[in-house]
């Protein structure tokens, strides 16, 4: 069992169950139980310093933003719930594509899924504002250093 530290403000626990994926967070990180590497790393760093970091989801739903790996580590170590926080939902995909990035900082990728992953991010920038800026392509190309 994970704990979860006193520094984890939240707004309620939730049933791992009652969570629904973000098919966003796949898109940009593939299926992520196939780099088990990473999530028993991530496991590791859980079960020794314990959950700082509240899953977040979508103000009055159950659709996780970001938080999805820390969900998979919780239900693999036998905890059923998890500390949830709410937030307003991201008006733009590109919002949206912007928050799972920089919450999974730790998740080493590919150049391949880097490439992809920044090529998502432009695509979707572009589909919301009509254009991209060289700034925006150099910030997300950082994202996923």
């Amino acid at each position: 069992m994970i704990k979860i530290n006193d520094t984890c403000k939240y707004d309620e626990m939730v049933p791992l169950s009652d969570l629904q994926r973000n098919p966003l967070n796949a898109e940009t990180y593939g299926d992520i139980k196939k780099d088990k590497e990473y999530l028993d790393n991530l496991k590791t760093i859980l079960e020794t310093q314990g959950l700082n970091s509240p899953v977040q989801c979508v103000e009055g739903t159950r659709k996780i933003l970001f938080g999805h790996h820390r969900t998979l580590v919780f239900g693999e170590a036998g905890n059923i719930e998890i500390p949830v926080s709410y937030i307003s939902e991201p008006k733009t995909k590109t919002e949206q594509l912007e928050l799972i990035a920089g919450d999974n900082s730790r998740k080493k990728q590919t150049i391949i899924e880097k490439h992809k992953s920044v090529k998502n991010l432009i695509k979707a920038r572009i589909e919301d504002f009509g254009d991209i800026e060289d700034k925006n392509k150099k910030v997300y190309c950082a994202m996923f250093q």
